[in-house]
């Protein structure tokens, strides 16, 4: 399964092979591989050169995530890089009759990241991110020729993913926190957002679609919900979202980070019914012990995707992770399985590991080296 369109093939149930290996690592992770010294988005055709290789090198077809804000989606007045030392900070400014927002990415030499600071956190904040989505709306097209030439470059040897905004993620510019507190002091206004966002994503999505994107990805964060904030603010949402995908024949890729067994037996995920369901994070960052067991509540048709604990990925031998991989394939019981991390591998995790997973699906589908 060494091209794009034979792992496409399989997430749609064509051919013999029960499993297929696409460990998640991100441009953060090659980009350090690579010696690059500050990050260069998911459209660089450094970037895109990095994945590939990673992927060849180690014997599977990697997909990667293109993000709505490196290629135009959001759109910024101002992206400037401002470096002292070892830290570099990527301020984002939005200029608004409101007056002007910033937005930081933190990023550390060595290629770790982290959100320095949030560009709105208040009531009184929501009318500027209005103003931003529904400007946002209107400058959409300025997206497309990015995303044509990551098409373009990727050809048959990547699967891209395009990440649209998930509900209630308001892009990244609100805070987790501070969302949950706006839901509380303004749920009508937060709803009204929420679909004001949706209707940006869906724009996004369907020009991506347009320009060769055939995955297209939401990570839900749920579990930091309550189960009545999921239910209004992500479900409805993400099932009309996976009605659009399909609509267009394409792949609707689910990610959800945390513990998620309550929401399988919830009967969550059987309801947003996703093409490729990505996570199953051991404890302690999840709650997923027996993958096998806990899947059983899942629909057949569901891909699964994932599991192995991250730390584990970055300290064990290859021979550990061939066996671990192993007994996770052993007990699926039938049902088709990406191998891979739990997210997205952490940086310095040894590419003999990544090489280790893939050997490990040839040989349960009986192609042994």
């Amino acid at each position: 399964m060494k091209s794009a369109r034979r792992m496409l093939d399989f997430v749609r149930g064509r051919g013999q092979a029960r499993f297929a290996a696409s460990p998640v690592f991100t441009s953060v992770m090659t980009q350090a591989i690579h010696g690059h010294p500050w990050l260069t988005t998911s459209n660089d055709p450094r970037t895109i050169e990095d994945i590939v290789a990673v992927g060849q090198g180690c014997g599977f077809v990697p997909f990667f995530e293109v993000l709505w804000f490196e290629v135009g989606v959001i759109d910024y007045d101002e992206v400037r890089d401002e470096i002292q030392g070892d830290t570099c900070d990527r301020v984002k400014t939005f200029r608004t009759p409101k007056g002007e927002y910033t937005l930081v990415d933190r990023f550390a030499r060595g290629h770790s990241r982290s959100m320095a600071k949030y560009a709105f956190a208040s009531i009184e904040d929501l009318d500027a991110y209005e103003y931003v989505i529904r400007r946002s709306l209107d400058r959409i097209e300025q997206c497309r020729p990015k995303l044509r030439e990551v098409v373009r470059r990727t050809g048959d040897r990547a699967v891209p993913y395009f990440t649209a905004n998930s509900p209630l993620k308001f892009f990244n510019l609100i805070g987790s926190a501070e969302r949950i507190l706006l839901v509380m002091d303004a749920p009508e206004r937060m709803m009204a957002l929420c679909r004001l966002n949706e209707a940006l994503s869906l724009a996004a999505t369907r020009i991506a679609f347009e320009e060769g994107f055939r995955v297209f990805f939401a990570g839900t964060e749920s579990s930091l919900y309550s189960p009545d904030m999921v239910e209004r603010y992500v479900i409805d949402f993400l099932v009309e979202r996976r009605r659009a995908v399909r609509e267009m024949g394409a792949l609707f890729y689910l990610h959800e980070c945390g513990k998620m067994q309550s929401l399988i037996d919830g009967g969550f995920y059987e309801r947003l019914n996703p093409d490729i369901l990505e996570g199953f994070q051991p404890p302690p960052s999840g709650d997923i012990t027996d993958l096998g067991r806990a899947v059983k509540g899942l629909p057949a048709s569901i891909i699964t995707k994932g599991n192995l604990d991250l730390n584990f990925l970055l300290s064990a031998r290859p021979e550990e992770v061939r066996e671990a991989s192993r007994a996770v394939m052993a007990g699926l019981e039938g049902r088709r399985h990406i191998m891979g991390g739990s997210c997205s591998a952490l940086p310095g995790t040894p590419l003999e590991n990544l090489r280790a997973i893939a050997e490990a699906v040839d040989i349960a589908n009986g192609k042994a080296r």
